[in-house]
């Protein structure tokens, strides 16, 4: 799990094209994602990689954003109590 700072630099080191889907997003917002994301794994079967993590993120929050008109400011309680996350994550990585 990253810590807010410990994050940064991860999100330092993604591609521009990752970090231009995710610009305008709070780094909170988007370290308490990576991190759930994360927690979603059984790791003993299979680890993903950080760049498949900010991929994932960066196509769920911008889908949301284009089609149901996500705000850039919403707070990770609100997106992860209000919006389904489970079945873009499914979609996404598969069972």
């Amino acid at each position: 799990m990253y810590s807010y700072s410990s994050f940064a630099e991860l999100y330092a080191e993604q591609k521009p094209s990752i970090k231009r889907a995710l610009d305008g997003f709070n780094q909170a917002l988007l370290c308490d994602f990576y991190n759930w994301t994360y927690s979603q794994f059984n790791l003993g079967v299979y680890t993903p990689s950080t760049s498949q993590i900010m991929l994932f993120m960066a196509r769920t929050l911008n889908d949301f954003v284009r089609y149901y008109q996500l705000p850039h400011d919403i707070e990770w309680a609100v997106l992860h109590n209000d919006w389904c996350l489970d079945e873009p994550f499914m979609d996404y990585f598969g069972d």
